[in-house]
């Protein structure tokens, strides 16, 4: 009786790259409607760069346009290739959710597609041909079920359906399509020539664009190297010469973080305060929480329940707290087994390890020493989990390769259990996306899995404030500050809704005290202004809008509402100057 891993089907790669291609479009075809949520108010709604594509061929230009205190300042030149897709999605049809969508699902096929691309030219290596003994069964399974895994697992729906998290998903496209170049590259003997020469020089292109796409791609020329070490033949070097350049590329993401106005001595603080992504939490507390944090990622990709947008996890600043050294154990265990089965003859072994490593590797840069306020985020398991999925998969079918030789019935039940999974993931995913069509229902599944966490109130508030059920959005804002009393967002947030109820007073007090705990001075004086012209202060908000303009020469909307103020206190010159100020920057503005 033929193995079911013998079927003709898995020998052909249009089948599988039609069925992986359908799995995703059916997965994803909830979301085309999807709101924009999150940090992608920051990143695309109010980014002022992406809006005209030229500013972003001008980078001089473009890098004037950029707050300094903004999330946005200090990502932007390690992410400018995923600015540049934003800035292109805007031309074509500005802030219409569906085209941002579709660019993310098609950028999710293809990686789906180029993990399959790997594995397939992973199968075709010297360590691999060594030790195949004439079974191929294991080569014409893995890449096909790794890669259905990667395109329809639950945990990949953060990366592709959150639109902003273009960066992780985009990034890995990079990082794949250099790794599956420099594959082929190898594979054709690394002779001169033409073609091969082009393949190299693609696949470090494809690197440097990683790298100037988000700052994860560091860890690529890890993976090479990885790869490298455990499936190709040659000298130390030899192998060390073509890992250079990637390396060198590697470069370029602490050289996005320097601004080279400053003295050469200044730019290593540069890197250093970027490193920490304006958190005040502790590199060793970051790391220590980060080994319960990796150990929870790991029971999501073996079961995806639970999954929220928003984890609360305690921070641990003990190494010897039971949150730290109990999960610490349980993944040195795991490093350790990948170890063993490095050294351990077989495809399947070596497989299995080089997935334990690449997991650990391409997890690196977000779960070590770099800390930042979020201490877990689904998307960053996008390209992790591709490794995590080949030593499932490899193992499994190790283990399915030993039990059928006693109980040869076996075979079947390993073919559906496959399929099941698959299925099942599918469902998951197609389920969990539906959470993401509606931001009430997206924020209340994150206040019911997180119940002490001030974000998911601030954020469901922001929904409502948006629908203009006003008092429900005051309620949200006030449990948030109230669980969070440092939280400047939910009291900037508070003087809005007061604002817009008409209580000026209130929105006075909320907006000071936004101020007090290091709310953005441009966002905070351009709300005083507007508080000051409704209650007829045309002084003080005249005062306000200028301290707004000086804290950021990109604000329009403060150019445009100072304009009003000297337009309402009959100085037209002024008026009309800042009138034009609001519409060199923004061009769609209103005239005056």
């Amino acid at each position: 009786m033929k193995s079911f891993f013998e079927g003709a089907f898995f020998d052909r790669k249009a089948p599988a790259a039609l069925i992986i291609f359908a799995l995703v479009v059916i997965i994803y075809s909830g979301t085309l409607y999807a709101p924009f949520e999150f940090d992608d108010n920051e990143y695309i709604i109010q980014n002022p760069v992406i809006r005209d594509l030229g500013v972003l061929l001008e980078p001089l230009r473009s890098r004037a346009m950029i707050v300094s205190d903004s999330l946005v300042g200090y990502t932007f030149r390690s992410r400018y290739i995923g600015y540049l897709t934003f800035a292109m999605n805007f031309r074509l049809g500005g802030l219409d959710v569906e085209g941002y969508h579709i660019v993310n699902i098609v950028i999710h096929i293809i990686n789906s597609l180029l993990v399959y691309g790997v594995l397939a030219l992973m199968m075709k290596t010297p360590y691999v041909a060594a030790v195949r003994n004439g079974d191929r069964s294991f080569s014409r399974i893995v890449p096909f079920f790794v890669s259905a895994l990667f395109a329809c697992h639950p945990v990949q729906t953060q990366a592709v359906t959150y639109i902003s998290q273009r960066f992780a998903s985009l990034s890995a496209l990079f990082c794949l399509l250099s790794f599956l170049l420099y594959l082929k590259w190898r594979l054709s003997g690394s002779a001169s020539g033409r073609v091969t020469t082009l393949l190299y020089a693609g696949s470090l292109l494809s690197a440097a664009a990683a790298m100037t796409t988000k700052e994860i791609s560091f860890v690529l020329p890890l993976l090479i190297a990885l790869f490298e070490f455990m499936f190709m033949e040659g000298g130390l070097r030899r192998r060390a010469a073509f890992l250079v350049p990637f390396f060198l590329a590697a470069g370029l993401v602490p050289l996005n973080m320097i601004n080279i106005d400053k003295p050469f001595y200044e730019w290593f603080s540069d890197i250093g305060s970027v490193a920490r992504a304006k958190t005040t939490i502790s590199r060793s507390g970051y790391l220590f929480t980060q080994f319960s944090v990796i150990v929870t990622y790991l029971r999501l990709l073996f079961l995806p329940v639970n999954q929220s947008l928003d984890y609360d996890f305690p921070l641990y600043e003990s190494f010897f707290e039971g949150g730290v050294l109990v999960p610490l154990l349980l993944l040195l265990s795991i490093a350790a087994l990948g170890g063993c089965l490095w050294r351990r003859p077989g495809a399947a072994n070596r497989f299995t390890a080089f997935g334990i490593f690449w997991f650990f590797i391409a997890l690196s840069v977000e779960s070590s020493i770099i800390p930042t306020n979020d201490l877990a985020f689904e998307h960053r398991l996008y390209l992790p989990s591709a490794g995590f999925f080949i030593a499932f998969v490899s193992s499994v079918v190790a283990l399915h390769s030993v039990i059928q030789k006693k109980y040869p019935l076996v075979q079947r039940y390993a073919a559906v259990l496959f399929l099941m999974v698959v299925v099942v993931f599918s469902i998951a995913a197609y389920e969990r996306n539906g959470i993401w069509n509606d931001g009430e229902t997206l924020w209340q599944d994150v206040i019911l899995k997180s119940p002490k966490k001030a974000r998911g109130y601030n954020e469901l508030g922001r929904v409502y404030y948006g629908r203009n059920e006003t008092n429900k959005a005051i309620t949200e804002y006030k449990k948030a500050a109230a669980l969070l009393p440092s939280f400047a967002w939910a009291h900037h947030n508070l003087s809005l809704a007061y604002y817009k109820q008409g209580l000026y007073d209130e929105a006075l007090r909320e907006a000071n005290i936004s101020m007090e705990l290091g709310m953005s001075k441009a966002i905070v004086f351009g709300d005083l202004g507007a508080i000051y012209f409704k209650k007829g202060m045309l002084k003080e908000a005249a005062d306000c809008f200028m301290a707004a303009v000086e804290e950021d020469s990109t604000n329009a909307n403060a150019y445009y509402n100072l304009a009003v103020v000297y337009r309402t206190m009959g100085i037209e010159d002024k008026a009309l100057e800042n009138f034009e100020k609001a519409r060199r920057l923004r061009p769609d503005t209103a005239g005056p």
